[in-house]
């Protein structure tokens, strides 16, 4: 009797306990609790009574079957009934959560927030979102751009807005195209706030190409030019920026209609060219780094963001001057004379040979006129020979100044490449470098005296060396040609004398100088003239002799011209 007394007065003992636990916690209640123990069958949670409360496992396990909280947690559970018997308050932690989960709803809807969920379905037109509790999103409503499949969804975790909440049949309804726009207009309107030209702004590289690079900044990617990277010289994006990187970028172009946005970095510092007038003076000697050599010259970095040009024509006094990477290398260090200034159009004029002497000047005063040289023949073209009297010194032998005969059409004809040869110094012009020679020179002109050697009447020998419109020419010597005008070439039928197409070019023919012109190195000559002379020697012929037996002149004239 004494067991049974002491178990009955337990159990009236733990009763009055849920007697006073009941008048605080009503079923239904939401109290606050902490696991002390998680089990395969539950958790054990104490809610700060004697008697603890318990979580059955399904109401805590997740899809894969783990607890969503740890031992130790603080976490809101329901009263949902009292076991006497076994000493255990039932509480349940799903309608806590669905609880919640529908106040955050009517939150959501009431302040037009976002709210995030897990697609866990789709259905007939559209998906199943886990937000706590089930939402349905219409197909329409999923996105800006139309949707072509659903199944892509599925298992995302997404941002809504509840366009829909029903707190009876606890309907919900969510659009996440709603939120789509929202957000768009709302980053457009901060884009076209803070993207303007001349803005600085912060954006992520995304890619780099050999030309640039393609910056995001507020959801446009803009492009970033090499050019607009560095004042001074980079051959490749990759040496300044990398993928991911942060940058602040200056605005130089933004089109909104097109999202077209050019940037730059360089622009975010001072340009270098602003203040070169004060730092380099003209007629001042600078040093500087080979940056890049072109066919038209050598690129000189003088300080970053700044470049000397040395034009190929003040490398060397060359008079045709090699290609530039013949003088200088890329990376060298290399002195020059500044030539030019100008800060507007961004250049500054070096030059490289202006250290040196020019070897003109030795030149000048080496090969005076009339000295004679040896040389080397060079190049032959058109219009005459390149003779090189001393390394990297040429002269040119003009093709009239070849011979003093007849104009020379092909110099390959009288020369070759590599031939030695003489010739005479004409004239020497430092300024330009040019050094004329001539070989005619070395021989006596011809034309010197000639008024001594041809005098008006004398009768000549020549060869036809050419027939024009107007007459013909005739070489009477070596470098001397005269001209038989067509108005002395008609013959006279009388005396069976030759027209002028009978004439060909290479024929030996007589004639009578008619005018000789020194200064002007004319010789006139005449067919006319020359009867007239013949005329005169048979009549004086005639009258020192009459022993052929002659009767009168024009048989005299006739014997003559048969040779007899």
């Amino acid at each position: 009797m004494a067991v049974g007394n002491q178990e009955n007065e337990n159990t009236a003992e733990f009763r009055e306990l849920m007697r006073e636990s009941v008048k605080t916690f009503k079923i239904g209640d939401i109290v606050r609790g902490k696991v002390i123990e998680i089990r395969s069958d539950g958790a054990t949670v104490d809610i700060g009574y004697k008697a603890d409360g318990f979580i059955p496992a399904n109401e805590f396990l997740d899809s894969k079957g783990k607890p969503k909280f740890n031992v130790g947690d603080d976490i809101e559970v329901l009263i949902q009934s009292a076991d006497h018997k076994n000493n255990v308050i039932y509480l349940s932690r799903q309608k806590v959560e669905r609880i919640r989960a529908l106040e955050n709803v009517a939150r959501a809807m009431a302040n037009s927030t976002p709210i995030h969920g897990e697609v866990v379905s789709k259905t007939k037109g559209g998906l199943m979102v886990n937000i706590g509790v089930q939402a349905f999103m219409p197909w329409s409503q999923i996105d800006i751009k139309p949707v072509k499949s659903l199944d892509s969804y599925i298992g995302k975790h997404i941002k809504a807005l509840v366009i829909n909440y029903e707190e009876k049949t606890e309907n919900i309804i969510l659009s996440r195209k709603q939120l789509l726009e929202r957000e768009k207009e709302a980053q457009e309107k901060r884009r076209n706030e803070l993207i303007k030209e001349g803005n600085t702004v912060e954006g992520v590289v995304r890619t780099i190409t050999d030309y640039g690079a393609f910056v995001n900044v507020e959801g446009i990617d803009g492009l970033l030019h090499i050019s607009d990277m560095s004042w001074g010289r980079i051959k490749h994006p990759s040496e300044i920026i990398h993928t991911g990187m942060k940058l602040k970028l200056k605005v130089l172009k933004y089109e909104p209609e097109s999202n077209k946005l050019s940037l730059g970095l360089k622009q975010l510092e001072e340009d270098p060219w602003s203040k070169v007038k004060d730092e380099f003076k003209e007629g001042s000697k600078v040093k500087g780094k080979v940056v890049n050599i072109t066919d038209f010259g050598v690129f000189v970095e003088l300080k970053p963001g700044v470049d000397g040009l040395i034009h190929k024509t003040d490398l060397s006094w060359d008079r045709r001057p090699k290609h530039p990477s013949k003088y200088l290398t890329v990376d060298s260090i290399v002195e020059a004379i500044i030539l030019n200034v100008d800060p507007e159009a961004k250049k500054i004029a070096l030059g490289y040979k202006q250290l040196i002497k020019n070897p003109w000047e030795e030149i000048a005063e080496k090969y005076s006129t009339g000295t004679k040289i040896s040389g080397t023949i060079t190049s032959i073209t058109d219009f005459g020979l390149f003779v090189e009297v001393e390394k990297d010194i040429e002269g040119l032998v003009h093709v009239d100044d070849l011979t003093w005969s007849k104009k020379v059409k092909n110099p390959l004809s009288m020369y070759k490449k590599g031939q030695k040869i003489e010739a005479i110094v004409l004239s020497v012009d430092k300024n330009n470098q040019k050094l004329s020679l001539g070989i005619k020179q070395l021989t006596p002109d011809p034309w010197r005296n000639i008024s001594k050697r041809y005098k008006k009447g004398d009768i000549v020998k020549g060869v036809i060396t050419g027939k024009v419109d107007f007459g013909m020419f005739v070489e009477v010597e070596d470098g001397v040609e005269g001209l038989i005008h067509i108005s002395e070439i008609e013959g006279r039928k009388e005396l069976n004398e030759e027209t002028p197409a009978t004439y060909n070019v290479g024929d030996e023919i007589e004639a009578a100088v008619l005018n000789v012109d020194e200064i002007n190195r004319k010789l006139s000559l005449g067919l006319k003239m020359l009867h007239k002379q013949k005329e005169k020697m048979v009549i004086k012929e005639y009258l020192k002799t009459n022993e052929k037996g002659v009767s009168n002149i024009g048989e005299l004239l006739k014997l003559k011209n048969n040779g007899k």
